[in-house]
């Protein structure tokens, strides 16, 4: 197999093992796939995760989101992937997010690096390109006072 094709099988297993968890709401199965500290950016700003307490705050607020769009289904694709070195893969993935068959959110692209740890693979950066949704970007920064306040204003509207 190529690196090219290893990277890209070690990529797409890991996102999909991360999607699947976010949808099963299984914090521990997500957890198992992320290093700490870890930077994560979007267009709303940056923040290191420095514990599994602030990731657990981050994933319940954006599981929150997903739920309040009512996904059911989470599509993320793997569209790039390759080794920087032997332990350390670059990836571009997209995802999309559906209630049934209707696309609840515009699909974003997001930028990882995945390292190596042993035989297990692990986020160690990401940054999601949320262009339209500052909903989803405070999720990810989880901002809950923003979160509450525009779900606020759009319900009312």
């Amino acid at each position: 197999m190529s690196r090219t094709k290893a990277a890209r099988k070690i990529a797409e297993a890991v996102v999909a093992a991360t999607g699947r968890a976010l949808l099963a709401d299984d914090f521990d199965a997500f957890h198992r796939h992320q290093e700490l500290p870890q930077p994560i950016e979007t267009f709303g700003g940056r923040k290191t995760v420095q514990s599994a307490a602030q990731m657990r705050e981050i994933f319940q607020s954006v599981r929150g989101h997903q739920k309040r769009l009512g996904v059911t289904r989470l599509d993320r694709r793997v569209q790039e992937a390759k080794f920087v070195d032997e332990d350390h893969i670059e990836v571009i993935y997209q995802s999309d997010a559906y209630r049934g068959d209707e696309l609840v959110q515009t699909p974003y692209p997001s930028f990882a690096i995945l390292r190596r740890y042993g035989d297990q693979w692990k986020f160690v950066y990401c940054m999601y390109a949320v262009m339209d949704d500052e909903r989803l970007n405070d999720a990810l920064l989880n901002v809950p006072d923003k979160i509450a306040s525009r779900f606020s204003r759009s319900a009312a509207a």
